[in-house]
């Protein structure tokens, strides 16, 4: 598939669709035959098409997924006649927009549902394999052209793990601080020093919801807990049902069946722990995402140990057998890595980071 890689604004250097459709045209791999988008173009490539032998040699063929009495074939969406092959440019151009910037789901589908490829994660998404640094950064220099600083806290049984980082729409991301402290007092004062919005103060609740929704009343802060589902029904003004990999903005009552009920709310945000894992770990691969999420150089060895304490992997699906994506703990100790995962999504919040998917019919 060809198009104009000039049909840009020229001000804001964003593809424009509605010029681009007009050049969009498929190349033939055989013979170099451009093949303009039209209703009859694409009707005569699908009456005409031919299934041929991919996989005649030199591949090994998997018989427990592809036993040799079982005979496929598949065709991608270029071969059906009602997908214009502009729709198809403009999807894929939406999905490497959204991948640089930690979304990878519109990419996913656009595997499995226009390319009819089964999704693999060694050949379609980057490697996480360690956690990459910037030796010339130092902890506490920040981003003096910050879009938002955020801080993310970890609560635990006697002590939180905290983390204070840069965000820039256009510029990146920069740790600026980390550390693990006994008291709420102690959070506080981070706050402070740092000089974060309370808004912009997120806090795990989701150990012992009532103390965290208290502790989030007492200073303003935004009450975060993860949830397994994959995604998030919002519904815009227009009607629009998009969905994204945290919930719409709850109020809760952190005093509700106490005499102190109904005299102050709460901001409460759930967030999909997968969608958010997704995303970090898309930042993370410095050399294939166009946002740039920086680690100052002198940062301890807690730091690479907890980052790393997750690792993607495949499960057997219980009811299928077929293979699923999942993440699994691979160290004790993973609370700077939750706190990474509470700015992703204070990010994509903030609009920052990831692309918003709207919910297609087909």
């Amino acid at each position: 598939m060809r198009w104009d890689r000039n049909c840009r604004d020229t001000r804001t250097g964003k593809w424009d669709f509605h010029a681009l459709r007009e050049t969009v045209f498929y190349s033939c791999p055989l013979c170099g035959a451009e093949i303009f988008d039209t209703p009859a173009n694409r009707r005569t490539m699908s009456s005409r098409g031919e299934y041929y032998m991919v996989n005649s040699e030199g591949e090994p063929i998997d018989h427990w997924l592809h036993p040799p009495e079982r005979k496929a074939c598949h065709f991608n969406a270029i071969a059906v006649t009602w997908v214009p092959f502009a729709t198809l440019v403009e999807e894929w151009l939406r999905a490497i927009f959204a991948i640089r910037y930690g979304d990878e789901a519109l990419l996913k589908e656009f595997v499995l549902k226009r390319l009819a490829e089964f999704w693999n994660p060694d050949r379609h998404r980057p490697v996480i394999k360690n956690v990459q640094t910037q030796p010339k950064l130092r902890l506490r220099q920040g981003m003096t052209d910050r879009t938002f600083r955020g801080m993310s806290v970890d609560r635990q049984h006697g002590h939180y793990w905290v983390l204070v980082r840069d965000w820039h729409r256009e510029n990146g991301s920069q740790l600026v601080h980390y550390e693990k402290v006994e008291t709420e007092n102690e959070v506080r004062s981070i706050q402070e020093s740092f000089e974060v919005k309370g808004k912009f103060v997120v806090i795990d609740v989701a150990n012992d919801q009532t103390k965290g929704l208290r502790i989030c009343a007492k200073h303003g802060w935004t009450a975060l807990q993860g949830a397994s589902r994959k995604s998030f029904v919002h519904y815009e003004a227009d009607g629009a049902k998009l969905h994204r990999i945290y919930s719409p903005l709850e109020y809760m009552d952190p005093w509700i069946g106490t005499a102190d009920q109904a005299t102050i709310e709460v901001a409460m945000i759930y967030f999909s722990k997968a969608g958010a894992m997704d995303r970090l770990f898309a930042l993370r691969a410095a050399d294939q995402v166009d946002y740039e999420w920086r680690v100052p150089g002198d940062v301890g060895d807690d730091y690479f140990s907890q980052l790393d304490s997750w690792e993607r992997s495949d499960r057997p699906n219980t009811r299928t057998g077929a293979l699923e994506e999942t993440y699994r703990k691979v160290r004790k100790h993973d609370h700077l890595l939750m706190c990474e995962l509470f700015q992703v999504v204070l990010a994509s919040i903030m609009g920052v980071i990831g692309a918003e998917r709207a919910e297609t019919s087909d």
